[in-house]
């Protein structure tokens, strides 16, 4: 989210944001988009899910103040009471960059929803 910022290109939004995960230890994925009227919106490619190299063209399109972005990243870790298993902590969450600062719709998510077994 420190990294949101006016003028800054998806691709250069990415990838400090990745290699600021992986300095801190984790296995993540970052990929974000603009959100519009009907869903992805107008704006820079900000990684892909299944893809964490640059996007030329669209990926260095800018980040333009007054947007709105769906902020989307997962983390991969090993859950010892699965044995150990990988599994992917996906997080998506809507925000909003007025050109100085972003911050999320609803607030943020800060805590796991677990749906018990039946």
């Amino acid at each position: 989210m420190r990294n949101f910022r006016s003028g800054i290109s998806g691709n250069g939004l990415q990838s400090r944001s990745r290699q600021e995960a992986i300095a801190a230890g984790l296995n993540a994925t970052i990929y974000s988009h603009a959100i519009g009227f009907q869903g992805h919106g107008a704006g820079p490619w900000i990684g892909m899910w299944d893809d964490q190299l640059a996007k030329p063209s669209i990926g260095e399109y800018p980040v333009m103040p007054n947007t709105a972005w769906s902020v989307e990243l997962n983390v991969q870790l090993a859950v010892p009471e699965w044995g150990g298993k990988v599994v992917q902590f996906k997080s998506e969450e809507d925000a909003y960059l007025d050109g100085m600062e972003i911050r999320f719709l609803d607030g943020r998510q800060e805590q796991l929803h677990l749906i018990p077994r039946q």
